[in-house]
């Protein structure tokens, strides 16, 4: 499905009646199908028109592309003329520019909140293995390959009766 995320210059009745598309259906749906741009010059004499809501609002012309990331449609971006007008090749071009840089963006946000959740989650997991490792009641002691300790738990240093610092 498509949601509707952001909208300007339509009514909140309108937003209701086309906040969820299936992709494939519609206009937005085709594009985000097909991950071409669309241009319609009259939505009224377009087989693709299954909403009502579209005539009810007064649109007439739509130019809508692909917001992509890595190639793949992700979602829509529409502009919209309450007549009738052609779109020039320009346009298409500059509001598929614009498309493919906010594809590009939404792309790196889930990266970097996907980034953020692993960070978190690596530090809980550093956490937990510290506590156990400190609340042992093994010895437990790191070293490298040369022999020198690296850390040591609570427990090692009260077998050993040195330090963490000293061992």
């Amino acid at each position: 499905d498509l949601v509707l995320e952001l909208y300007q210059g339509i009514s909140d009745e309108f937003v209701d009646g086309v906040r969820r598309m299936r992709i494939g259906e519609g206009f937005n749906g085709t594009v985000a199908s097909t991950g071409e741009p669309l241009v319609i010059e009259d939505t009224i004499t377009n087989p693709l028109l299954r909403n009502d809501a579209v005539v009810i609002e007064g649109i007439r012309s739509q130019l809508i592309v692909p917001l992509k990331s890595k190639g793949k449609a992700i979602g829509t971006l529409c502009v919209a003329n309450r007549s009738p007008m052609k779109y020039n090749e320009d346009e298409v071009e500059l509001l598929s520019s614009i498309g493919n840089q906010i594809g590009a963006g939404l792309e790196n946000a889930r990266l970097y909140q996907e980034m953020k959740q692993a960070l978190r989650q690596l530090s809980q997991s550093e956490e937990r293995y510290r506590d156990l490792f400190e609340s042992a009641s093994d010895a437990i002691w790191v070293h490298d390959f040369e022999g020198n300790t690296l850390t040591a738990n609570k427990a090692c240093e009260r077998a050993f009766e040195y330090s963490s610092d000293e061992l």
